[in-house]
């Protein structure tokens, strides 16, 4: 298990290889360069990669033998000393780091090759970000912009993006992909209860986002204050498929956590009447028929995607009415 943290402007680096936790500083630097907001990810080898933001800037640490090496990312100036940064990695080992700049739109920073490269993500801007990566190395990330929190993804080649609330609190979310296609968002909102005395009503949330792509809600916990709560949540799914949220209130300091099942429509759907029937001419031509089976009145998608995980063309995608499928692809 690993861990980062970050404690008088410095981050800490811990890890516990089962013979207790050991903690070392990333580097030994203080004054003006503070280190804040770091998030840690692991590369395919195990070794850990830490990005943070430093001085209005976001930075990238990387160990290896014990050693540790930093960057900047390139293009990623803040004028905001508490943005964050998302480290993950795509499927052919790229370094993905979903971030934004201020008062514009959240970004998609790439590593491949030794340099760096951005893309923006959607029109909106895209404060606190969070990020994740499918199996096929599809980037989703959940951000506030002026309209609420909204989730953005790349897995159809362009950028899409969804209002997942638009009146959530610009605060800091989280979420998960499970291994079904569904999307679980954790993230505050709060609505004004009265003026005098001043109240808010805060509620923390976990929308749910199915494979038909619509939004479930709700709630995980409530209260009622006079400023608005920093949740801070953290959700994680375990192998009997259930919900763990850890979260905080930050008038009271008091750290909470929560669990249920996850909800009926997330769990696996055993699709025994779903298969591929045939593939004409065999081998493959230029042009193939495929005829597939499929169970009616049942959302059915099918794509061609290459061996990097990139879409390169949807077949179908539509509600089929009856049980076989006959589709053409001239590839």
């Amino acid at each position: 298990m690993v861990w980062v943290a970050e404690a008088d402007d410095q981050v800490f680096y811990s890890v516990d290889r089962g013979a207790g936790w050991v903690t070392e500083p990333l580097f030994h630097e203080f004054g003006t360069r503070y280190r804040h907001t770091p998030v840690l990810t692991l590369d395919s080898a195990g070794q850990p990669h830490v990005v943070y933001n430093q001085s209005e800037r976001m930075r990238h640490a990387h160990r290896v033998n014990g050693v540790w090496t930093e960057e900047d990312i390139p293009g990623s100036w803040q004028d905001n000393w508490s943005a964050r940064g998302v480290p993950r990695f795509d499927s052919t080992g790229q370094l993905l780091v979903g971030s934004w700049r201020y008062y514009e739109s959240a970004i998609l920073f790439k590593k491949s090759t030794g340099s760096w490269s951005e893309e923006p993500v959607g029109g909106d801007a895209g404060w606190n970000p969070w990020m994740e990566v499918d199996v096929l190395g599809h980037a989703h990330l959940t951000y506030f912009g002026h309209l609420g929190l909204s989730y953005a993804t790349n897995a159809s080649g362009t950028w899409v993006e969804e209002l997942i609330d638009g009146n959530a609190t610009n605060d800091s979310n989280n979420f998960m992909l499970d291994g079904n296609g569904s999307l679980f968002v954790v993230y505050a909102r709060s609505t004004l209860a009265s003026l005098d005395p001043i109240r808010y009503d805060v509620e923390l949330i976990l929308a749910q986002r199915g494979v038909d792509g619509l939004w479930e809600k709700q709630v995980i916990d409530s209260a009622s204050a006079q400023i608005g709560f920093n949740w801070s949540p953290r959700i994680a799914i375990d192998s009997q498929h259930r919900l763990h949220v850890l979260y905080r209130q930050e008038d009271t300091g008091v750290l909470r956590y929560a669990t249920d099942s996850i909800p009926t429509r997330a769990q696996p759907v055993a699709h025994s009447k779903v298969g591929i029937v045939s593939v004409a001419p065999n081998p493959f031509n230029p042009s193939v028929q495929i005829t597939i089976s499929v169970e009616p009145s049942v959302p059915a998608d099918l794509s061609i995607y290459d061996m990097s995980g990139r879409l390169v063309h949807r077949l179908y995608s539509a509600t089929p009415q009856t049980s076989n499928l006959q589709l053409h692809w001239n590839g």
